[in-house]
C-alpha cells in the first residue's frame, strides 16, 4: 500500500514529494528522484489518510530502482511524534491484519 510522503533534507529548504513503498514500526522505504547518501538526515511528512505524521529520519541505505532513474531509500526513524504509539503503531497493526 502506497501513501503520499514529503521529505526534506534537514536544514535545506528543498522538498520532494513521492510515495511510500513500505512502512514499518522502525522506518519507511520511499521512492526518490535523487540519490541520497547513507547517514543523511531527512525530515519526513507521512500522510496516512486521516492523520499526518512528522518524523526525523536517517537514511540507512539507498539503492537504484531497477529499470528506472529513481532510487529507493530506507529511512530509519530517529525521532517520532508524541502520538506515535497511540496512532501510528495502531494504524500499522490495522493494515497488517
Amino acid at each position: 500500500m502506497a501513501f503520499p510522503i514529503e521529505h526534506q533534507r534537514t536544514g535545506v529548504c528543498e522538498y520532494s514529494y513521492t510515495v511510500t513503498k513500505d512502512l514499518s514500526l522502525g522506518g519507511v522505504k520511499i521512492l526518490s528522484d535523487k540519490f541520497v547518501p547513507k547517514g543523511r538526515s531527512l525530515r519526513v511528512k507521512l500522510n496516512l489518510v486521516k492523520k499526518v505524521f512528522n518524523f526525523k529520519t536517517e537514511v540507512a541505505w539507498c539503492s537504484k530502482a531497477r529499470f528506472s532513474d529513481r532510487y529507493y531509500l530506507g529511512c530509519k526513524f530517529t525521532e517520532v511524534p508524541q502520538d506515535y504509539d497511540s496512532h501510528y503503531r495502531k494504524f500499522l497493526t490495522g493494515i497488517n491484519q
